[in-house]
């Protein structure tokens, strides 16, 4: 049985075997030492963990990225935005969610400029990030986006409106949930939908349940209409409703 006085230097010991693993041949050993670093919730570990942001290994990129977001050391952050050009998409969505946990409106003015990049991992990635932020000033930018030939630009654009609840993006939402070409893209915007939980969505949302040819959007469509109808995200039932979800109007 470990002690009270013992556990400082079991827990120094722990630190410094993590740390350690960070720099193994084995990528897998890099991986999970990334990982518990960030469960240890030593921020001393945040410099370590920012060098993993150039590992060969994308698995070992995206738990370090998990990792400084668990640790919530702002000093993260410049890595972080710089991790949003990744080429790998989980480590960029990862980014963006430690982003929009740590970041502030200085940053976010910042990474508003990337939305007009030519590169779409770019613009896709500071669009996630925008929306994580919930920077509602770049709404007109992304409702643009929404028009993109690039199908990650314009999943990305669905998905941060939906993170910012904004009902000017409900009509463009829609139509982007019914008529684009790109599966991923009518889901996206179908979820979005769902956060944004205005009524005047359930007749397009009950359309896209019935006739698109994609479950993944039938599902997430079905979803977002229990969202609107009371349903909660935590999981508590909708309210009891009369009509056929599955109902539409031609």
């Amino acid at each position: 049985m470990l002690h009270s006085n013992d556990s400082a230097p079991v827990a120094a010991q722990l630190f410094s075997s993590l740390i350690e693993g960070l720099a193994s041949g084995d990528p897998a050993i890099r991986e999970e030492s990334a990982a518990k670093l960030g469960i240890l919730g030593d921020r001393s570990a945040c410099q370590p963990l920012l060098g993993c942001l150039d590992d060969p290994d994308p698995r070992v990129r995206l738990q370090a990225v998990e990792a400084l977001h668990k640790l919530g050391d702002k000093e993260a952050l410049p890595g972080l935005v710089q991790a949003l050009h990744d080429q790998d998409w989980w480590v960029r969505v990862s980014s963006a969610e430690a982003i929009g946990a740590l970041g502030d409106d200085a940053l976010a003015r910042t990474l508003v400029l990337d939305l007009g990049s030519g590169d779409p991992l770019v613009r896709s990635s500071a669009a996630l990030a925008l929306g994580k932020l919930k920077w509602s000033e770049a709404a007109g930018t992304l409702l643009l986006m929404l028009e993109s030939d690039h199908h990650w630009i314009r999943y990305a654009a669905a998905v941060a409106l939906g993170e910012m609840e904004g009902a000017q993006a409900v009509g463009p939402l829609c139509s982007l949930m019914l008529k684009d070409d790109d599966f991923l893209v009518r889901a996206g915007a179908a979820r979005s939908l769902g956060r944004i939980k205005d009524p005047q969505a359930v007749q397009s949302l009950r359309r896209a349940v019935v006739k698109d040819r994609n479950e993944l959007v039938r599902a997430d469509g079905l979803e977002s209409l229990r969202l609107i109808w009371g349903g909660t995200e935590d999981g508590s039932p909708a309210q009891p409703r009369t009509e056929d979800p599955t109902r539409t109007e031609d």
